[in-house]
């Protein structure tokens, strides 16, 4: 706001001629040409001392009525003060829930991880245990080595008894050796596709990880709601709504004088259904609802 309030100039800027009327429709001052032309057809223009006279008077009592009602306006402020402080501990409260849910998430899937890398790990062990023993078995087929270099002493062997004695349990193992080299094939699969992890559905879920829809605010109904000896108020909720569970409804009277701080409000808790019933209000009084 600025207390210089008075324009640069008075005149028509379309026709450099002093304003003399004011168009209520345009809201705006108008000069004699102004009247005369198209612009302004139809449109409701009252001299300026007319229009001046209007405004002063709404003016003045506008102004009045803020000046006599300093009480209240005190009384609002600290109000919206309550408000400021209030909102102010409940952003803070809210941030904590929500990093706390967040960090409930993160150990679950951190839990999640590490048994799904403990499965992993007990069949890649598996694996390389059988693919270790595999390599071994093959190692005894090499020329001098293991199985093979035993096959070889033994068929230097020239005492028949003892060759056959010692053939017999041989050649068995050497016939599975035989088989093996002859169908080759790991003992042991390196692929881990079986692990590979579908994440999509999940990733989604995350994506669209957010606040509950809250309901919006009631509309009361007027064509319901009545006050004779009691308070009838009922409300909706507006379409498309989320329902609620339950509301709280508040009211007060605005025929006392102003109490020092921030309006004291009485309320009605856990209120179920869209209806209240307010007993014995003071008879006489203006009383009002949210």
């Amino acid at each position: 706001p600025t207390l210089s309030f008075r324009p640069k100039g008075l005149m028509c800027p379309d026709h450099k001629e002093e304003v003399t009327h004011y168009c209520k429709t345009c809201q705006r001052l108008v000069c004699q040409l102004c009247r005369v032309r198209r612009t302004h057809s139809g449109h409701k223009i009252t001299p300026v001392l007319s229009a001046y006279q209007a405004l002063k008077d709404k003016l003045t009592k506008s102004l009045t009525y803020i000046l006599g009602n300093q009480d209240t306006v005190q009384t609002q402020i600290c109000e919206l003060e309550e408000a400021v402080r209030h909102t102010e501990v409940s952003g803070q409260q809210a941030k904590e829930e929500v990093s706390q849910l967040v960090r409930g998430l993160g150990a679950v899937l951190e839990e999640k991880r590490a048994s799904l890398l403990q499965a992993i790990e007990e069949c890649q062990q598996e694996r390389l245990a059988r693919l270790s023993a595999q390599i071994q078995e093959h190692r005894s087929l090499l020329d001098g080595s293991g199985l093979v270099g035993y096959a070889q002493e033994v068929l230097k062997e020239t005492d028949q008894p003892c060759f056959v004695q010692a053939a017999k349990q041989l050649h068995n193992r050497i016939a599975r050796a035989t088989e093996a080299l002859q169908t080759f094939r790991p003992a042991a699969s390196s692929s881990f596709r079986h692990c590979q992890l579908d994440v999509g559905r999940e990733m989604k879920l995350l994506t669209e990880l957010n606040f509950l829809r809250v309901p919006e605010a009631p509309v009361i109904d007027t064509q319901r709601t009545f006050a004779y000896d009691q308070i009838f108020l009922c409300w909706r909720l507006p379409p498309h709504s989320p329902p609620a569970w339950h509301y709280t409804v508040e009211f007060r009277r605005t025929d006392v004088p102003a109490q020092p701080g921030p309006t004291r409000w009485q309320r009605r808790e856990e209120v179920r259904g869209t209806s209240a019933l307010l007993e014995n209000p003071d008879t006489g009084s203006v009383y009002v609802l949210r």
